[in-house]
């Protein structure tokens, strides 16, 4: 059993807004170093009023004995104590 929370924020300048989201998972009881924090940073650009593309980057800092990575990323072996790092582009349309 382990703790967790998540805090982020989005700040829009016109067109453009930039977000940050941080979240930490602690370790668990029995202290085996387990524990990890992961950090997004991202923006979107509004090209239209049903158009808008975005950039992002993010990074988990595993500690010693954690592996975690991105959740449905589908990735696997991802050693203890390593730092998945993951850049993503993209473009969404609302019909």
């Amino acid at each position: 059993k382990q703790s967790a929370w998540t805090a982020g924020a989005e700040q829009k300048f016109g067109k453009v807004a930039v977000g940050l989201i941080y979240a930490t998972m602690g370790e668990s009881k029995s202290g085996a170093k387990d524990g990890a924090d992961q950090l997004t940073l991202g923006a979107t650009y509004d090209l239209s009023k049903r158009t808008q593309t975005y950039a992002y980057y993010t990074r988990i800092t595993n500690e010693d004995a954690a592996t975690r990575t991105f959740g449905g990323a589908g990735l696997s072996g991802v050693g203890a104590g390593s730092n998945p790092t993951g850049l993503g582009i993209g473009m969404k349309v609302n019909f």
